[in-house]
């Protein structure tokens, strides 16, 4: 073979690669953007929900006024559709995601407190309602701190500063609170209209039901 020859060889093979390689990114970016059906199936019982959940930078805010006492709409907002509740494996297993039993409970505490201090409860059943839940909550809140146990560490303010601003603009790493809220919606989109087929609660703690 002349040395011209095993150069345009050489060259043919590696125009060849490339072609192969920019065929297969284009399939992959095809896959990427191709509307696919949501995998909510597992072979196995669930302990968190199996989206890849990033993380991302936050500033804590002290106070944050975006969330007032008073704004029931905004404490609402901040759990999504059917309290956030997702369905999963092939019968549809219901399931509460922890962050939103959370931010519910913190919701309610919120509501016990404000009804109270604003005169918002007219009867004391509605009291005695109101501080029963509250009372779940805080021990569901006690424990969820302590399962996280975030290290983070926070600057002491000086002495003459106020109490609330402690941890003021403090940037942490978080868990992207916006992949579970999307990974939350589009469950709920895929099993919309699906009815229960059987008795969830029993038959998981019972071992009965296939992931």
């Amino acid at each position: 073979m002349t040395p011209l020859l095993t150069i345009a060889t050489a060259v043919s093979c590696a125009l060849n690669v490339l072609l192969m390689l920019h065929v297969w990114q284009l399939s992959t970016i095809s896959r990427e953007l191709s509307p696919q059906a949501p995998n909510f199936k597992y072979t196995y019982p669930p302990r968190e929900i199996s989206a890849p959940i990033g993380r991302t930078t936050l500033a804590m805010q002290a106070p944050d006024r975006a969330f007032a006492i008073h704004d029931d709409a905004a404490w609402a907002a901040l759990v999504p559709y059917k309290r956030g509740f997702v369905r999963l494996g092939p019968h549809g297993v219901p399931f509460s995601p922890a962050v939103y039993h959370q931010l519910h409970c913190i919701n309610m505490v919120r509501w016990a407190y404000r009804g109270t201090r604003d005169g918002v409860f007219k009867t004391a059943d509605a009291h005695v309602t109101a501080f029963g839940h509250a009372n779940h909550c805080f021990d569901l809140l006690r424990q969820s701190v302590l399962c996280k146990a975030d290290t983070t560490l926070m600057p002491v303010p000086a002495a003459s500063a106020r109490s609330d601003e402690t941890g003021t603009a403090v940037v942490r790493r978080c868990r992207n609170a916006a992949q579970i809220l999307e990974f939350a919606q589009g469950n709920q989109a895929f099993w919309d209209g699906i009815p229960y087929t059987v008795d969830f609660y029993a038959d998981y703690l019972n071992g009965k039901l296939d992931f």
